[in-house]
């Protein structure tokens, strides 16, 4: 709130926030080669700000080009993958006690 209002500390931080993330979207994508990357969380509250300045580091630093793309799932990504990971990792040891093995 304070960088939109102006604030040339708070933008300062911001942008450096965002070239960080972008460095380390490179390094992911350089390793993974993902056609697209999906960003969320509540960060992304502010994507008109902050993605068009992690495309501007990425084009920069990666060689291939990759789409980028918001989630839709917004603020509650990290609690849906959690609990698919859970119902996963529980239907795992369901399966494995019915089969009768322990």
């Amino acid at each position: 709130m304070a960088a939109k209002k102006g604030d040339t500390a708070a933008m300062a931080i911001i942008n450096e926030a965002i070239e960080h993330l972008a460095c380390g979207i490179v390094n992911a994508a350089s390793l993974l080669n993902p056609e697209v990357i999906i960003l969320g969380g509540g960060v992304l509250n502010s994507a008109e700000y902050i993605l068009p300045r992690i495309r501007e580091v990425v084009d920069r630093y990666l060689p291939s080009l990759v789409e980028m793309k918001t989630s839709q799932l917004g603020e509650n990504a990290g609690v849906l993958g959690a609990v698919s990971l859970f119902l996963r990792e529980h239907d795992g040891i369901l399966n494995f006690r019915d089969e009768g093995e322990y």
